[in-house]
């Protein structure tokens, strides 16, 4: 009989990932409930808890308590106190506040759940609330509030690495909340960006850019890059983790259209999880493929080699890549002068 060794290959490692789910629902529902800003301002009971988020008594104490068990929360006297790191991502204001991106990771659940009906029939049951398309206003806004929380720490590290010094124009094609744009627009006061991203989006974009105080650096131009062409005069093109929504011919129509928005001389920039060769690592670029799965009709996260090969078809030359902080690849490619 099989022992019950915990090792990565261990039986107990297994039965560890099937109950996997225990510890996010946890995390995401005290989030989703408030739970965490209503300790914001210091220790309080379960019953002061519950008192001030509406919310069950002996519901909030079993919770709490789990959440302590996780070392999230800790608990003295009966009272219960956010850790540093809860009290930073949880709380607006707490220096990396994450909650937005907690409420999206919670409308990707059910995606998640009927992952085995997805396996049956290929491809997800649309419903209200899923990844795309961002057809309902509150959920667009949710989105990209978490898109802004997952990526402006990214943003500041990949414009650090690029050398911007020559770029007049860039472009960010799906730019969300223009993060990006303003992360280069600090690092180059000659820099003028433009975000192409759905109406609705820019909205949202607008807010965040008279925020940053750039109404005069950042602007935005509306559409459907897997539709429309692209605005071109570009030195820079930035595709920062818009691919993987996409089939690989729509990856490839997306790339061609990006080298076409350059001009000689410039650089086309693409930011994914990429995955390497036989598709099994690295492990968070390997889930999150499976998440594109249970979320789009036809996206997944793709190889270097097929990101690497749409960027050469496209006529990009001097092809590199590196690390960004150890969350994914970035793949830098240069439009020939002509």
């Amino acid at each position: 009989m099989p022992n019950g060794d915990s090792g990565p290959t261990g039986i107990e490692y297994i039965m560890k990932l099937s109950r996997g789910f225990w510890e996010s629902a946890l995390v995401l529902s005290a989030n989703e409930v408030g739970l965490f800003e209503a300790l914001a301002n210091g220790p309080r009971t379960a019953q002061e808890v519950a008192h001030a988020r509406g919310t069950d008594l002996r519901a909030t104490t079993m919770v709490l308590d789990a959440l302590v068990a996780l070392k999230v929360l800790t608990k003295e006297d009966g009272r219960y106190t956010n850790t540093e790191a809860a009290q930073a991502v949880f709380v607006p204001g707490g220096g990396a506040y994450m909650g937005d991106m907690m409420r999206h990771s919670l409308n990707m659940w059910d995606s998640w759940g009927n992952l085995a009906n997805v396996l049956r029939t290929g491809s997800p049951v649309p419903r209200e609330g899923s990844v795309a398309p961002l057809s309902d206003e509150h959920r667009t806004r949710n989105f990209i509030r978490a898109m802004y929380q997952g990526g402006v720490h990214s943003a500041e590290i990949l414009m650090d690495r690029l050398d911007l010094s020559r770029v007049r124009r860039m472009l960010d094609v799906g730019g969300g909340p223009g993060h990006y744009c303003f992360a280069a627009a600090r690092r180059n006061p000659s820099l003028h960006a433009t975000v192409f991203d759905l109406p609705r989006t820019l909205t949202i974009t607008r807010e965040y850019i008279k925020e940053h105080g750039m109404e005069d650096r950042v602007d935005t131009v509306a559409g459907d890059f897997n539709k429309d062409e692209l605005p071109r005069g570009f030195d820079l093109v930035l595709m920062s983790q818009v691919l993987h929504s996409n089939t690989r011919s729509e990856c490839a129509a997306l790339v061609a259209k990006g080298y076409a928005s350059l001009n000689p001389g410039g650089h086309l920039v693409i930011n994914e999880f990429a995955l390497d060769e036989d598709r099994t690592s690295p492990v968070s670029a390997a889930l999150f493929s499976v998440n594109m799965l249970a979320n789009t009709a036809g996206g997944s996260a793709y190889t270097r080699a097929e990101i690497t090969e749409w960027m050469e078809t496209a006529g990009l030359e001097e092809i590199s890549t590196m690390d960004l902080g150890g969350r994914s690849t970035v793949f830098v490619g240069l439009k020939p002068a002509a």
